[in-house]
């Protein structure tokens, strides 16, 4: 999945960032792994990658804010131990 937004949109990285983790998170609940891929953020100005996302229907004014593969996974990723003291509960 590709989210983008129009380039120089003050909000477009939290954006797509936010419809990213619902997409994510949709894909989690169906059983579908995700990864985050970050490369395209930064190759999409490249003329190949560009010609790629406009054969895509990107518009040519916009820019990738997020990337994700979405498949089966082979198997639960453990969640990690938590740490000591890493949260502080403010009263």
């Amino acid at each position: 999945m590709i989210a983008s937004n129009t380039r120089g949109y003050a909000n477009g990285m939290a954006d797509c960032a936010c419809a990213m983790e619902n997409m994510m998170l949709a894909a989690h609940s169906m059983g579908l792994g995700t990864v985050w891929i970050n490369q395209l953020k930064d190759t999409c100005g490249d003329a190949g990658v560009r010609k790629l996302l406009t054969a895509f229907g990107v518009p040519e004014d916009h820019d990738i804010y997020a990337c994700c593969a979405i498949g089966t996974a082979l198997g639960g990723a453990k969640a990690p131990d938590r740490k000591a003291g890493a949260t502080a509960i403010v009263e």
